[in-house]
């Protein structure tokens, strides 16, 4: 999904950059002469959030057009007692540079006490907005790519490349009965995550990875995992999700066996 999203947006950015080629007036007037071969109207991207405090969260804004971006606002989405409502806030200079990345300031969500970050909405511009308007809801997928950390236990991935997701947990049948094995990292998503946790073997990018750790069992020699049942989850505002097994999963998720991890 992030590689769609990346793919998206980059095919968007083209659409836009060879419209404005072609106009002559209005908004395309202040733009050409650009610093490279393509000349790329503003295009204002969320990199990633970088801290979390009471009273503040910090994030990252890009713009990865070859012109200036004037008149930023970023809206965020706050839940509230009295229902959802946006915040528009922008960086302290009002424009974004070519290729520049500046810090932005935002109030933190508060869920049943605790602080998270508020959900991405839509990021204008004079004459531009998000070709993709805001980070989508949180869908954990790629579970598998696991491993043994010892002859005992085992480290399980788990990808969720759009929105963050809190509290993620996996739901495991053992011997004893339903377990549920809470993910190391909270939240997880595309703008909040560790590339460390990406699986070694995995190409497609490392935004969004989460690892669990649980205990395996042997039978006649063979480590096995126990038995995928579901993974639970919750969004900004604290609605729950879920995802039951789809079909590929037990294989993926190490029905078979688990060999050694690699690093």
């Amino acid at each position: 999904m992030k590689a769609l999203l990346r793919a998206v947006r980059m095919v968007g950015a083209l659409l836009v950059a060879a419209l404005f080629a072609v106009v002559q007036g209005g908004c395309g007037a202040e733009f050409g002469g650009g610093r490279g071969l393509v000349d790329f109207p503003p295009n204002v991207w969320m990199e990633r959030w970088e801290s979390i405090a009471p009273g503040v969260c910090k994030g990252w804004l890009t713009n990865n057009g070859s012109h200036t971006a004037r008149d930023v606002h970023v809206y965020f989405w706050y839940r509230t007692a009295q229902g959802d409502t946006a915040l528009a806030v922008g960086p302290s200079s009002g424009s974004i540079e070519p290729y520049a990345h500046v810090p932005i300031f935002v109030p933190p969500q508060i869920t049943d006490g605790e602080l998270r970050f508020p959900a991405l909405g839509n990021i204008t511009w004079a004459c531009g907005s998000s070709f993709v308007p805001g980070d989508p809801a949180p869908a954990p997928n790629n579970l598998g790519y696991s491993c043994l950390l010892s002859p005992d236990s085992a480290r399980v991935h788990i990808q969720n490349d759009q929105g963050l997701a809190y509290h993620v947990v996996l739901n495991v049948e053992t011997e004893t009965g339903v377990t549920q094995i809470p993910l190391l990292q909270n939240p997880v998503g595309r703008l909040w995550s560790d590339a460390r946790n990406c699986p070694p073997s995995y190409a497609s990018g490392c935004d969004g990875w989460g690892v669990f750790h649980m205990a395996v069992r042997d039978s006649a020699g063979i480590k096995l995992l126990p038995t995928f049942v579901s993974v639970r989850w919750e969004n900004y505002a604290g609605v729950a999700d879920s995802l039951l097994p789809p079909y590929g999963w037990p294989y993926a998720f190490g029905e078979y066996g688990v060999s050694a991890c690699s690093r």
